[in-house]
């Protein structure tokens, strides 16, 4: 069964106990609970709390992280999608110009397609 999760606070507060008794062998914990453990159970209680804070860490960076990429997925398809409708007005631009042009060239408004298409029938 898991324990539950300590605040970040209280894990840093006994890492320094535990470093504090580990160096100068003075017990600050509160009912002098650390000169009660052996060195190996203080050693492995160091590693533990070490490797949570730094799972922790990790977690805070992966979450800052995955809402960076979020930020910029939402700007990226705004961008997207306002270069998609410019991209719409531009041809639909470009289209009535090549009607206009082709109707000024005297072919009835087709396009040079059509009328390369009319010019390689057989007669």
């Amino acid at each position: 069964m898991r324990r539950p999760m300590q605040e970040h606070d209280a894990l840093e507060r006994e890492l320094k106990e535990l470093i504090a008794f580990e160096e100068r062998g003075v017990d600050v914990s509160p009912g002098g609970k650390w000169s009660k453990m052996d060195k190996k159970a203080i050693k492995a209680r160091v590693r533990m709390i070490k490797n949570r804070l730094a799972a922790k860490r990790s977690r805070e960076h992966a979450r800052t992280y995955v809402q960076e990429l979020e930020g910029t997925l939402e700007t990226l398809q705004s961008k997207n999608e306002a270069l998609a409708r410019r991209l719409a007005a531009v041809e639909a631009e470009n289209n009535k110009l090549r009607r206009l042009e082709g109707l000024e060239a005297g072919n009835g408004g087709r396009t040079d397609e059509e009328e390369d298409k009319d010019h390689n029938k057989p007669a």
